[in-house]
């Protein structure tokens, strides 16, 4: 018996990213797991679709509707009551490699508060983290129970895993080549397909998205004037 058998339910965890792409094309191809069992569910940063994007790309929302039609599989669209640029000014700090709260209330807490209102069942939530991204990522399990989401009282039991852990990026590149569908096209000048002012950006790379969005970044420039606090994680002494 494959292991996706023992599920009612897998929610693929969907950024629109290479990766998000890539492990939905594995449980399909590689897998054979039921198109009609798969579900793509993307978590909103910046909140409810009617909220102009900040930290989204504008391009996200018509890509992931793009993917969806693709891939013939429905697309659920969470988003926490707070937006991420509300997040960081309440607690006045940006996030950082260390204390990815981006990450955590965003995404975890906005899929895991979903998940609980999901009646009794069996639910596995897959994710696209590799390995081969960074020596954080390569110490992650492949495979655990999700504590946040998990119910045995009510029945309900959500698993996590990573299935595209052990791909190279090259791997992902060529499962999209094969499947015909089309990179995000933050990728002609990002290397990741995150928020638009990720903390993991390179300098170069911040430099691009600022030409691209200066109205967007000068707000980002400011915010760190109220906050007193930089996007890397140090008490600012620019605006002193």
């Amino acid at each position: 018996m494959c292991l996706f058998d023992n599920y009612d339910q897998v929610h693929c965890n969907f950024s629109g990213g290479k990766d998000s792409i890539a492990l939905v094309l594995l449980l399909l191809y590689g897998y054979k797991v039921p198109k009609e069992k798969l579900v793509l569910v993307h978590m909103r940063v910046d909140g409810p679709e009617e909220n102009k994007a900040f930290f989204d790309w504008e391009e996200t929302d018509d890509y992931l509707k793009y993917c969806s039609e693709k891939l013939g599989m429905p697309l659920i669209m969470l988003a926490s009551d707070i937006s991420l640029k509300e997040r960081i000014e309440m607690r006045g700090m940006w996030p950082s490699s260390a204390m990815q709260f981006c990450t955590s209330y965003m995404k975890r807490d906005t899929y895991s508060k979903w998940a609980r209102t999901l009646g009794p069942g069996k639910y596995l939530c897959v994710r696209g983290e590799r390995a081969d991204e960074s020596s954080r990522r390569a110490k992650k399990k492949v495979f655990e129970i999700y504590k946040h989401a998990n119910a045995s009282t009510k029945k309900r039991y959500v698993d996590w895993l990573r299935p595209v852990h052990h791909l190279l990026e090259t791997e992902v590149w060529e499962l999209m080549r094969l499947a015909g569908i089309d990179p995000h096209p933050c990728y002609e000048y990002v290397s990741r397909c995150s928020c638009k002012f990720c903390i993991f950006l390179s300098p170069t790379e911040m430099a691009k998205v600022a030409e691209l969005h200066p109205f967007d970044f000068n707000e980002l420039v400011e915010m760190e004037k109220r906050m007193g606090h930089t996007m890397r994680y140090k008490k600012s002494t620019l605006f002193r």
